[in-house]
């Protein structure tokens, strides 16, 4: 009896192990395909991950990313540009960490795009407080108070944290 515990035991360990290194080569595959503009292969392969590893921000992050980038990008088709899910991805991402970098910033440009400034700005000063140097961040954020004829509100220096 104990032998068949320990060998149960043991399958089961591989079986953990196989399961992480399956999940490293799809997230592997899933840069590559990113990487090469396979934009369709690389959804397909972190859906993949997600799936199968739900807490993980940075595929959340890099889904969303993809789905918002699939909308942009002119290799893409109509079925891939998804924003909604993109907000839906990046959102799971900030649930899971809320200092993944980018993640704010895309979910203010995402606002942003769709003229939705009031909503955008917050996002935007919560990437800056992230990572202050932020270029883009910055001038959406400037963009933004511009856009609102908020000019009160629109502070170089408290938008840089300063």
């Amino acid at each position: 009896m104990r032998t068949h515990n320990l060998l149960s035991g043991s399958v089961c360990f591989l079986g953990i192990l196989f399961a992480q290194a399956e999940l490293e080569r799809t997230y592997r595959e899933a840069q590559q395909a990113q990487a090469r503009g396979d934009l369709k292969g690389a959804i397909r392969n972190y859906e993949l991950i997600v799936k199968a590893q739900p807490g993980m921000a940075e595929a959340h992050a890099n889904l969303g990313s993809l789905y918002y980038q699939a909308g942009d990008d002119s290799r893409a088709t109509a079925a891939l540009n998804r924003p909604e899910e993109a907000m839906a991805e990046y959102r799971k991402a900030l649930a899971l960490n809320p200092q993944v970098l980018n993640v704010h910033f895309a979910i203010g440009n995402l606002l942003w795009v769709q003229n939705d400034f009031e909503r955008a700005i917050p996002e935007l000063l919560a990437e800056l407080k992230l990572n202050p140097a932020h270029a883009e961040a910055h001038y959406e954020a400037g963009e933004s108070y511009i856009q609102l004829n908020d000019f009160d509100e629109y502070d170089i220096n408290r938008i840089a944290g300063g």
